[in-house]
């Protein structure tokens, strides 16, 4: 596989995100060149972004420590490195993360999943949004988890601390967690339970759930929410709330927004327009005998 890429913004006509700016705190991965590669501060994990025709998709390595000047594309990988290359690409159900490669195997992404490239370093892939992100933590275990993150090609998050693991793709319900286990990395081989991968298929679908997510729910703005609240009258505030719903009907609170995470408990999610975490989750008290939800900004 030929690694040498070069970053142009990929352009398609559902990536109308590509004029935002990303969800940025404080941040360990460094966009090092104008080409669009991303390197951890401690120079051992490596994340290009690739738009060349027939090679859209994303590059991480992980490997002996590089400063980013000496950082060459034409020798990437470098020898004793582990790395693999995700492909995004248009498929007849949507645009997607579709394939793994690693070395010369190639895997086809069914839904999502975890890979851990070493004990400190994971790819995550969420085709429900799709998104993929790039955790590390750093040169040792004392050091805070860092992340970049990517809508289709274009970074959405990069971070360090709390939005690391807020802000990580695939997170699944814990109970589910505890049946769907991350792939492993070892030795250029993909493994799982200590077992190599031996099908050509790789990943699981899971969808987010959470009562805010089903279709008879009603989601409210934060905004929409302060004023319902401020009415004290029954009848005004039903009016109100109805008023909502027509609104949101046509506009979705949800519009803009990646679920992150959902389970019993709420909702994560990023505001990639306005640069913002936010949870969403039931608020108490009945309006109209439905089931209301409403989304909240989250300090990090």
């Amino acid at each position: 596989m030929n690694h040498r890429i070069v970053k142009v913004l990929y352009r398609v006509a559902f990536l109308c995100l590509l004029t935002w700016a990303p969800y940025e705190a404080r941040a360990d991965f460094l966009l090092t060149m104008a080409s669009g590669v991303y390197q951890h501060k401690d120079g051992k994990t490596k994340v290009v972004v690739s738009s060349k025709p027939g090679a859209e998709g994303i590059f991480v390595m992980e490997g002996a420590p590089v400063s980013p000047q000496e950082f060459n594309l034409a020798s990437t990988p470098s020898e004793g490195s582990s790395h693999l290359f995700v492909r995004f690409q248009q498929t007849d159900s949507g645009p997607r993360y579709s394939e793994v490669l690693i070395g010369n195997r190639r895997y086809v992404v069914a839904g999502n999943l975890t890979i851990r490239l070493s004990e400190r370093t994971s790819v995550s892939i969420d085709n429900n949004n799709p998104y993929i992100s790039v955790v590390t933590q750093g040169g040792n275990a004392t050091q805070s988890l860092s992340i970049v993150g990517f809508f289709g090609l274009t970074e959405v998050v990069r971070g360090t601390g709390n939005s690391a693991v807020l802000l990580a793709a695939n997170q699944l319900d814990p109970s589910v967690s505890l049946v769907i286990k991350p792939y492993v990395l070892t030795n250029g081989a993909l493994t799982i339970n200590d077992n190599a991968v031996t099908t050509p298929t790789i990943g699981t679908y899971v969808k987010p759930d959470n009562v805010c997510l089903h279709a008879d729910t009603t989601i409210l703005s934060g905004t929409q929410l302060t004023q319902l609240r401020a009415e004290k009258a029954e009848a005004a505030r039903v009016q109100i709330f109805e008023r909502f719903v027509v609104d949101n009907k046509k506009r979705s609170p949800l519009k803009d927004h990646l679920i992150l995470k959902a389970d019993p408990a709420g909702v994560i999610l990023l505001d990639v327009k306005g640069q913002n975490v936010r949870q969403m989750a039931t608020i108490s008290g009945s309006i109209s005998n439905r089931k209301v939800c409403a989304i909240s900004d989250l300090a990090l």
